[in-house]
């Protein structure tokens, strides 16, 4: 992973692309600690809050790796450390906003009901379903970053974590499952081959959605070339408008 691919845009200049990654952070972040005091620590065992707080979290990195990176040279490579850490970030936030938002709708839309008569409350619900979803699929076309399929494993061990995650807070704390299904599909202790199966559909299913969002990234690389090549035929190599192409699509 080279710095530009951290740093700059295909479509808008390094400063426009910090600006939206800040602006995403801070809208998070806040998001978050709004919530938090009226919600309290039981808001944490959510995948949508979750979920968002790893959005926040690469929007952080993100930025902040921009400023550090900013007068380096655009070729050189970062530590396998950084890598690892960016590369992690975007393949599970980028798959799992996207199964947030199909749960909600297809499953849990019914909430959407019981907050209807207090616009905070309708915000609460239907905004880190959508926007969370909104912010990662700009933060995709916007930047330069590669989504290769076999990225699909930081994604699994996100899966598989949270699983675990409820687990624990169901068996070891008595702390009730975040959604109504988890209790027919991922009582473990007391239906463990259904669980298992479930557990499994389950993995097939973020494992799908990562499909899409992988699909949706060589639409990128493809949209981004083809717009390359037609500025290269316009001006000629030589004489391309100042727009951060020369760097090879991933």
């Amino acid at each position: 992973m080279q710095v530009h691919e951290i740093t700059t845009s295909y479509l808008v200049s390094k400063k426009a692309l910090l600006t939206v990654r800040l602006v995403f952070a801070i809208y998070s972040w806040s998001f978050l600690v709004w919530r938090l005091p009226i919600n309290g620590i039981d808001l944490y065992r959510f995948l949508t809050i979750l979920s968002w707080m790893g959005i926040a979290l690469y929007f952080t990195i993100m930025s902040t790796l921009s400023l550090l990176f900013w007068s380096r040279d655009p070729k050189e490579h970062v530590s396998s450390g950084v890598r690892i850490l960016v590369q992690y970030f975007y393949a599970s936030t980028q798959s799992i906003a996207l199964v947030v938002l199909v749960i909600f709708w297809l499953l849990l839309r019914g909430a959407i009901a019981e907050f209807s008569d207090s616009f905070a409350g309708l915000f609460f619900v239907v905004s880190p379903h959508v926007l969370n979803f909104v912010q990662t699929l700009v933060e995709l076309f916007l930047g330069k970053l590669p989504l290769p399929l076999s990225h699909i494993g930081y994604m699994i061990v996100t899966v598989v974590t949270y699983t675990v995650y409820s687990w624990i807070l169901r068996y070891a704390f008595a702390v009730p499952f975040p959604y109504p299904f988890f209790d027919e599909l991922l009582d473990v202790k007391n239906t463990p081959g259904k669980s298992t199966i479930a557990s499994l559909a389950f993995l097939a299913f973020f494992s799908v959605m990562y499909l899409f969002v992988w699909a949706l990234g060589l639409l990128r690389n493809w949209i981004l070339k083809s717009a390359i090549e037609a500025d290269k035929k316009i001006y000629g190599p030589d004489d391309e408008p100042q727009t951060q192409t020369s760097d090879t699509i991933a």
